[in-house]
């Protein structure tokens, strides 16, 4: 997000520590909340990072800028996800299993996860941007009345969230684990074919 942002023209996220390949930057991802308290209580299941936050005036296109900036972290997840399953299909392609295969196969479904629930247009998910986006090209007092309604809510927007995750996890998982299986599939053919 933080170098999404800072080529669509805001500096913020940089200013703020957030590009740096340092220990204070690296802190500057960790959210009390969101990375120590919730995955704990959650054993994990839950969490996240401190949010970049960019400044919007800094964009040429503010609206349209924003979803992009947003889109950067699922698209990165897709990405990490393509990257594990070449890997995977490399191992397998080697004759390499066991453990190594295993831990590149939950790196996908982890990555693959990630970029689905990202996508989830409610706060603080990136979709949320992405839907604000897509409301504001239909007609901008729905996107204005859209963030009215993410800004009452605040942190409470979080909970219908928490309910979706609990009432349909089991076909979340479902879902994930059929990309993800698709993947490392498609993956463990061709470099089979590739290097047979």
């Amino acid at each position: 997000h933080a170098k999404a942002a800072e080529i669509l023209g805001d500096p913020t996220p940089r200013l703020a520590g957030r590009l740096e390949w340092s220990w204070s930057g690296l802190a500057s991802h960790i959210h009390l909340l969101g990375s120590v308290i919730v995955p704990l209580a959650s054993m994990g299941l839950l969490g996240m990072a401190m949010p970049v936050v960019p400044n919007i005036n800094n964009f040429r296109h503010p609206v349209y800028d924003l979803a992009k900036t947003a889109l950067a972290g699922p698209a990165v997840n897709a990405g990490l996800a393509l990257t594990g399953a070449a890997g995977f299909g490399i191992l397998t392609a080697a004759g390499i299993g066991g453990l190594a295969a295993k831990a590149v196969g939950v790196f996908v479904s982890l990555n693959v996860l990630l970029a689905m629930v990202n996508l989830v247009p409610l706060y603080p998910m990136d979709g949320k941007h992405l839907l604000s986006a897509a409301l504001h090209a239909v007609h901008p007092g729905l996107r204005t009345g859209l963030d009215k309604l993410y800004d009452a809510l605040g942190i409470l927007g979080a909970v219908p969230l928490f309910f979706l995750f609990v009432t349909f996890r089991e076909s979340l998982v479902l879902k994930v684990d059929a990309v993800s299986g698709a993947l490392l599939a498609a993956a463990s053919a061709a470099c089979g074919f590739l290097f047979s």
